[in-house]
């Protein structure tokens, strides 16, 4: 009887265990979709050339979930006004190819910008690049990225 008891507390415990490795995206793979490969191949170009001068850097690009073998190099992509998002009005995400959430235009810029993506019907092209670095001492991995929005000329 004991036993059936230490038994059935170690399954739920692994069964806790199970759902919160899920919960906080540890128990499934990085690896993109074999349609979602696809849209990245397509957007991947080695020879795009961004001007860092009107370059941002990518924010939240580590809570994406990216592959270091699929989402690292130079992409042509969309900037798209995030306007449901819950933490900032003014949010907009980045997609590497059509598909790929790769991050956001910083806080700071997008409250800037965000009136003139509305005015284009809250989407433009952009060129991006994501690297992945590595924190000194430690060896952690993580992810480092800019984007170049390609506004239309207006004039």
């Amino acid at each position: 009887m004991e036993s059936a008891i230490v038994i059935t507390f170690i399954a739920i415990l692994i069964v806790i265990g199970l759902v919160i490795m899920f919960k906080s995206g540890q128990g499934h793979s990085t690896a993109p979709r074999p349609d979602l490969r696809a849209d990245l191949e397509a957007a991947r170009d080695k020879d795009i050339d961004i001007d860092y001068r009107q370059a941002y850097n990518l924010a939240g690009v580590n809570k994406r979930g990216l592959d270091p073998l699929w989402n690292c190099g130079s992409f042509h992509g969309y900037v798209v006004r995030d306007v449901n998002n819950q933490y900032d009005r003014h949010a907009i995400a980045v997609f590497a190819g059509t598909k790929q959430h790769v991050g956001f235009i910083p806080a700071e810029v997008a409250k800037k910008i965000s009136k003139k993506l509305d005015v284009l019907g809250g989407q433009c092209p952009c060129v991006m690049e994501i690297r992945r670095a590595v924190e000194e001492g430690t060896n952690r991995g993580y992810f480092v990225g800019c984007v170049q929005i390609l506004w239309p000329d207006t004039e």
